[in-house]
């Protein structure tokens, strides 16, 4: 299913101060962490280590609810507690491709908010 991100920067924003730098900082974070953080997911996954799966997902988390998507950390916790509970672990992998699609669109607008903040922060 394919999943449209809501990237809702709000909480950035008010823990900047108004440093568009600092947000654009936290973002390029987001972009090099969840990335590799979401392969490790993956890579535990397939190898059935639920336990790690449990710590990859419950990394991603705080990263997710800071870019304001609730959508996606719904995902991330649901897979978090899929693994620690052990209900629902034949879905697993449904979730695994829903998030893999989920990042996808996420990434491609942190771009996007990147590429805006940084033309604002251009002189005119």
């Amino acid at each position: 299913m394919k999943q449209d991100s809501k990237l809702d920067l709000t909480y950035l924003k008010s823990i900047s101060g108004g440093d568009d730098l600092f947000i654009i900082q936290m973002l390029d974070m987001f972009l090099i962490s969840i990335p590799d953080e979401a392969q490790k997911l993956v890579t535990f996954f397939n190898q059935q280590d639920y336990l790690m799966m449990g710590k990859s997902a419950h990394k991603m988390k705080a990263s997710v609810q800071m870019i304001g998507e609730q959508a996606l950390a719904v995902l991330v916790i649901k897979i978090e507690q899929t693994v620690k509970t052990g209900v629902g672990i034949d879905d697993l992998g449904d979730a695994i491709a829903e998030l893999k699609v989920y990042l996808e669109d996420v990434i491609l607008k942190i771009e996007a908010a990147k590429r805006e903040l940084m033309a604002q922060k251009s002189p005119k």
